[in-house]
């Protein structure tokens, strides 16, 4: 149960090829091909979804439940895992920019004293908080994480008194360490400098906004028509899809309304949020991977850039992004913990993809 090495994969493969190699695809069937394969490899339900340079694919293949053989459909609710961050970035960022809070006050100043007692990086800022620089401890890197009750939702609670008196990855600013618990950290501290639930926050400030009729924060386990596989084991009941850096469940359309509206739009309501989730991204030390508040900043081999995430639960696989430049976003996801067959997926979209756009091109 790592979180940070899908990302750590998608670093790697993440690479539009050349044009040598993207001239052997053949482009009519190819997104169709590559869920195929993957829901065939995983016995399970395989989702992409591809908008621009022509394109306009929504695919879902497979078995959405093994026991029924049921199919999945494109309007299914997916559980998105970390690509959640992109909703409570954005979030924290619109009320910044509105002056109700400050991405540069430490988190700490907004909580209550007997908040995060104890819990390292409880004075980072906010920003730090958001783009990984915190210094606060991972609790997926907790040695008993295996042994969690996943029946039980994610809370800043819960998380920060898991990681009580574990020592900082780092002093605030100064490096990245991936850490889910910053999210949980600063969602607790924004809740309570504005006296709501961080739940109704990314409801008021993303998804009522932006329409989003599919889309729900989870604080409590759901289930939902698509099971999702470890092996043999069913996680369609887990709580671990619930919280600030990792509760969304969003249907494909609804996520791509997000990716455009953040990342491509001319303005809208979470536009300006969207530049500033880019503005300043820093170092991962991963090829090709920077990191920014909620954003994963990524370039290909022939220097494009694609803004977005990657998610990551038992049993749920997804990767989200958008390439401001070719104005496309790229929607995959698997219904099984296979790594290595969402690498293939998103190659296989990827590929795709610079060959509509070099079709687009006059």
């Amino acid at each position: 149960m790592n979180k940070t090495s899908l990302a750590i994969a998608m670093a790697a493969i993440l690479l539009i090829p050349s044009a040598g190699e993207a001239k052997q695809m053949v482009p009519a069937h190819a997104l169709e091909a590559a869920a195929l394969n993957a829901a065939a490899q995983t016995k399970a339900a395989a989702f992409i979804d591809v908008q621009g340079c022509g394109s306009t694919s929504s695919i879902a293949v497979g078995v959405a439940d093994r026991r029924s053989q049921s199919s999945p459909s494109t309007d299914m609710p997916l559980k998105i895992a970390s690509v959640s961050k992109l909703f409570t970035a954005a979030a924290i960022v619109t009320l910044a920019q509105r002056g109700m809070i400050d991405l540069d006050q430490r988190a700490g100043d907004m909580l209550l004293n007997t908040d995060a007692v104890g819990v390292a990086g409880r004075d980072a800022t906010l920003r730090q908080l958001l783009n990984h620089t915190g210094g606060v401890p991972d609790y997926y890197n907790l040695p008993g994480i295996r042994k969690w009750d996943w029946r039980l939702p994610l809370t800043p609670e819960r998380v920060l008194s898991a990681i009580t008196g574990r020592p900082a990855t780092g002093v605030p600013g100064a490096r990245y360490a991936h850490s889910n618990s910053g999210y949980h950290l600063a969602a607790l501290a924004v809740g309570r400098k504005l006296g709501r639930s961080f739940a109704q926050i990314v409801n008021d400030e993303v998804i009522a906004p932006l329409g989003l009729r599919d889309t729900v924060y989870r604080e409590a386990a759901f289930a939902g028509e698509l099971h999702g596989y470890v092996g043999t084991r069913d996680w369609q009941d887990s709580a671990e899809n619930t919280g600030p850096d990792g509760g969304i469940t969003a249907t494909m359309t609804d996520l791509r309304t997000v990716l455009g509206a953040l990342f491509l739009a001319e303005d809208g309501p979470v536009r300006s949020a969207g530049k500033a989730m880019t503005a300043n991204a820093v170092e991962t030390g991963k090829p090709r991977l920077r990191a920014d508040m909620g954003t994963e900043v990524r370039e290909s081999r022939s220097g494009k850039v694609f803004f977005g995430h990657t998610g990551d639960v038992e049993g749920y696989l997804t990767f989200a992004y958008a390439a401001p430049e070719e104005r496309v976003t790229i929607i995959g996801h698997l219904s099984a913990s296979e790594p290595r067959v969402l690498e293939e997926l998103l190659r296989s979209t990827v590929s795709a993809v610079e060959i509509a756009c070099q079709q687009a091109v006059p």
